[in-house]
């Protein structure tokens, strides 16, 4: 009998749908013994225990190290081919110690780190044109739908900055805590929900340390409070979803740990047609000074950064959005110009 996982949430996203779709495809096509289990967002995805959910944090937060770092490679290691045939095989072998309920997991971990850090680089990480890509919770993760997009920046030598599954994760405990959502605890429910939270600090704090030390990443734990601080300027709490996570995040990070942000969602994704519409009047200095508290910005020196939103599903892009990609481009490189001069 085989189980599948599929988290699911509540709200107008059709997050809450893809278990649907896979229940009603496996009764339509009669397929046995597989069931479809989901999780949502009333209970902060616990139920399985403080043992099964150590083994899953960890996971999901070495797969969004690890991802980020295979995209830093692409933009930066000076003999490509050879450095992701290195950091594949690092990779299994960090999926070998998962895979046997994470025995010697720390000690690989750092042994991967000093591995890679052995790679040849054209300049260190913190030299390089960083942008952000976020949206919707699964396309922004999907290989399918973004390589396209990621190989280009790379190509053009951008790292491409994935937000993180640990983000959603700290949102779903953010809207639980304050009550934006009713959860539906039990007694050892609130106890699972309290481990979880300490577990996912402590995992994700360790873990970026000690993979930081392979020179392919930028030590930089999840803030859902300041990320919800710069995104209910614009849009409530009350909206739930990816929108004020991403609008949020997006005024965050640029300037800070990144000189463009893509938004990337499924055709006709709600909200991301809202991250777009926020997004593409706000996204400029005026709008990030102002949230920060700073003031007195002289008109003349108000520019808009670097932003764009596409609507993907794997198929190449038209014409038209390959020149928005490459106006993209040039726009967050003399972000990442100024930024650097601003430093020196």
């Amino acid at each position: 009998v085989h189980v599948y996982f599929m988290p699911a949430t509540g709200g107008n996203c059709r997050f809450g749908q893809y278990n649907v779709f896979l229940k009603n495809m496996i009764r339509k096509q009669k397929m046995k013994n597989l069931a479809v289990w989901s999780m949502d967002t009333q209970n902060s995805y616990t139920g399985l225990g403080v043992k099964f959910n150590k083994l899953v944090l960890k996971a999901a937060i070495i797969s969004d190290v690890m991802y980020d770092m295979k995209n830093a490679i692409k933009a930066l290691a000076k003999d490509r081919v050879k450095a992701l045939t290195v950091f594949d095989a690092e990779w299994k072998k960090i999926l070998h110690c998962l895979v046997n309920k994470g025995r010697h997991l720390e000690s690989q971990l750092e042994k991967t780190a000093h591995t890679l850090k052995g790679l040849a680089l054209k300049y260190p990480i913190e030299q390089a044109k960083v942008v952000a890509l976020m949206g919707e919770i699964y396309v922004r993760r999907d290989d399918f739908c973004c390589n396209s997009i990621i190989e280009r920046l790379a190509e053009k030598g951008f790292i491409v900055k994935t937000a993180p599954v640990l983000e959603w994760l700290h949102y779903v405990d953010y809207l639980v805590k304050r009550k934006i959502i009713q959860s539906n605890f039990s007694v050892s429910g609130k106890i699972e929900f309290f481990f979880k939270q300490r577990l996912q600090h402590k995992y994700e704090k360790g873990i970026k340390e000690t993979l930081s030390a392979s020179g392919l990443y930028c030590d930089d734990t999840v803030s859902m409070e300041e990320i919800i601080r710069f995104g209910k300027h614009l849009i409530s709490e009350q909206l739930t979803g990816e929108s004020i996570v991403v609008v949020g995040a997006a005024l965050k990070e640029i300037m800070h740990s990144a000189c463009g942000v893509i938004n990337v969602g499924p055709f006709a994704c709600l909200p991301s047609r809202i991250i777009e519409a926020i997004l593409s009047s706000n996204m400029n200095l005026k709008t990030k000074m102002e949230i920060e508290g700073k003031h007195g910005l002289n008109p003349e020196d108000n520019h808009e950064f670097a932003f764009l939103s596409i609507e993907v599903d794997g198929n190449p892009f038209p014409l038209l959005m390959d020149a928005k990609i490459e106006a993209f481009c040039l726009q967050a490189e003399r972000l990442h110009k100024k930024i650097v001069s601003g430093a020196n």
